[in-house]
């Protein structure tokens, strides 16, 4: 099985705990005002010269090569929206598992079916923490901000702690996108006091964007 990869990067600092492996799947539904990865949007894989095509042996051979700097890190799988590709993401987990690989999913969780949880079901078993980005708690906003709705990523949170996931909430929205700090900064917090887990819940201000970090086992 191959994968649709946009880039890799060999020395991410900001993914998850340690030195990382980061690698950036193509393709997202979403359509985020302030996005980081605007590149990866393309659904259209076919038409696509920029996409790499990647098996899960190619991806664990580019972190061998580099394995002296990840011991206290992993492999972070991030996007555009990687549960997009959830047979490719499950075979790449359970491999990287198997090697005693950390590893993390950076995703808004759009993409889960609180119909049907059999693939996420499996996913889970070879993740060891999720950074869930949580793009606004009230549904309105999160379809003026992002075009879709914010159902599904609540969902999978919910799904995430019940199944006693490490789960990383995070947040990173500029003030200009229509509302003040303080009101973004209390939205986040009344989030995470829904999960009686939590540990730990930062927030963070830096040039006008809001960083939330919440941590539950």
């Amino acid at each position: 099985m191959k994968g649709r990869i946009y880039s890799i990067e060999s020395f991410g600092a900001v993914d998850g705990p340690g030195i990382r492996l980061v690698v950036f799947f193509h393709g997202c539904p979403m359509r985020c005002a302030y996005c980081h990865n605007p590149d990866t949007w393309n659904l259209d894989f076919a038409n696509n010269s920029s996409i790499k095509k990647m098996t899960s042996s190619d991806i664990l051979q580019i972190y061998e090569k580099n394995m002296e700097f990840y011991k206290k890190g992993g492999i972070t799988v991030t996007g555009g929206e990687p549960l997009l590709q959830i047979d490719f993401l499950i075979e790449l987990c359970k491999l990287a598992k198997k090697n005693n690989i950390h590893t993390a999913i950076d995703t808004s969780g759009y993409t889960f079916n609180l119909e049907d949880t059999s693939k996420f079901d499996e996913l889970i078993k070879y993740v060891d923490l999720f950074l869930v980005d949580i793009k606004h708690i009230d549904e309105n906003k999160c379809i003026n901000l992002t075009g879709k709705s914010n159902v599904n990523t609540l969902n999978f949170l919910t799904y995430l702690d019940k199944n006693l996931k490490t789960i990383l909430i995070t947040s990173h929205r500029r003030e200009n996108f229509g509302e003040p700090i303080k009101n973004i900064c209390k939205a986040i917090l009344l989030l995470c006091e829904k999960y009686e887990d939590i540990i730990n819940c930062d927030l963070s201000i830096d040039s006008g964007i809001v960083s939330a970090t919440c941590i539950t086992f």
